[in-house]
């Protein structure tokens, strides 16, 4: 369906309906609830998005998927003033349609993934931080969208996986072992151990670690189980 022409303050409170309801959300997101819902054409909403973020109603703001799209508490009260200058039929399909897509979008910013051929890019964030982001290598033939939605279901019972694997009992090497990069926490972020794959081009790890003690375990452990947790990962996602 052909989204129609909408006056630019209709269509601008519109897009602040939209992020009242669904929350958080990066670009694409908005846009793709905006088109499923048939709300407002694309170059409509991409113009009065910009104009909505440079008068501050709007703002953007880091998170480890990209960046997020914020409400500002001006924008709810504007959006408190003038909400009726939207028809009701667009509110009800708004308020209608905003819970499912919420629970979606904020299960797919927990577990963001990205496939570039057959290489998955996945994380696990937890108030903004990436708790651990890997790199798998996928078997010819893998649906992208299935491995998208099993990570997203199944990357806490995986994470429980790799901590039990990584962080349990175990000899602590008084340096760092060889092929493992740790860099130490800064005031501007947190610490992050990288762990080198089975064989290149195969699981490939990065954690957020704080504790230089437990990222020394971490390491020593892992060439001991990186070939049973790349199998138990791909199992559980392909």
């Amino acid at each position: 369906m052909e989204r129609l022409w909408l006056p630019e303050d209709e269509c601008r409170l519109t897009l602040l309906a939209c992020l009242e309801q669904l929350g958080p959300v990066t670009d694409a997101q908005l846009e793709e609830f905006v088109a499923r819902l048939d709300l407002i054409n694309y170059f409509d909403m991409a113009i009065n998005l910009a104009a909505l973020i440079d008068q501050g109603q709007i703002t953007r703001q880091p998170h480890p998927a990209g960046t997020l799209l914020f409400l500002n508490v001006g924008a709810g009260r504007v959006l408190d003033a003038f909400r009726n200058r939207i028809p009701a039929s667009r509110r009800a399909a708004i308020e209608a349609q905003a819970t499912e897509w919420r629970t979606r979008f904020r299960r797919s910013l927990q577990a963001p993934c990205r496939i570039d051929g057959l290489r998955a890019y996945c994380m696990l964030v937890e108030s903004g931080t990436a708790l651990v982001e890997f790199v798998l290598s996928l078997p010819e033939g893998t649906n992208p969208a299935a491995f998208r939605e099993r990570w997203e279901s199944k990357a806490a019972e995986l994470w429980r996986k790799l901590t039990v694997a990584l962080y349990g009992d175990g000899t602590v090497p008084e340096a760092m072992p060889e092929g493992v990069l740790y860099e130490p926490e800064t005031e501007e972020r947190d610490g992050r151990l990288t762990l080198p794959p089975v064989r290149p081009g195969r699981l490939e790890l990065r954690l957020c670690l704080n504790d230089e003690e437990k990222a020394r375990r971490s390491a020593a452990n892992w060439f001991g189980c990186r070939e049973a947790l790349e199998e138990a990962f791909l199992a559980a996602l392909t």
